[in-house]
């Protein structure tokens, strides 16, 4: 038996698509951040030999490079996740069963997407739950019709 896929609308098909391009641009600035926060007191010293960088400030920014690489490879691999499955949403190469339980994935990240970037994870909270909902109508049937 051939199970008929999900073709997502067109208002879901947007904003996830817009969510994903936010997603990629937020993960490669906080991994820019990274390695600038990384190597920028070295930047300084090489415009101005003679200021004497405190200790703390050094180890300060090492770690903020250090916090902002490791945060962008991770949002990273989460956005080739992501792509891959919303990909697949987008073009209709889900059954019904599995792009209801990818819309509750999309919900979930984004309600905790909401914490570090609101955008993304307002897209996605949005489309997750009224996809979740849009399918969960069209699974439940009429048991007393007859009746």
């Amino acid at each position: 038996m051939i199970e008929e896929t999900y073709q997502i609308d067109q208002n879901k098909q947007i904003m996830t698509i817009i969510g994903l391009i936010f997603e990629g641009i937020v993960s490669i600035v906080i991994f820019g951040l990274g390695v600038v926060f990384g190597h920028i007191l070295g930047f300084i010293q090489l415009i101005d030999s003679t200021e004497v960088m405190p200790p703390n400030l050094v180890d300060i920014f090492d770690v903020l490079g250090t916090i902002f690489v490791i945060w962008g490879a991770l949002i990273f691999i989460i956005f080739i996740v992501n792509l891959v499955l919303f990909t697949k949403l987008i073009k209709g190469k889900l059954t019904k069963e599995q792009a209801h339980k990818l819309f509750l994935y999309q919900a979930i990240y984004g309600g905790f997407n909401m914490i570090f970037n609101q955008i993304t994870g307002l897209l996605y909270l949005i489309t997750g739950i009224t996809g979740y909902q849009n399918h969960s109508d069209f699974t439940k049937k009429d048991i007393r019709g007859g009746i």
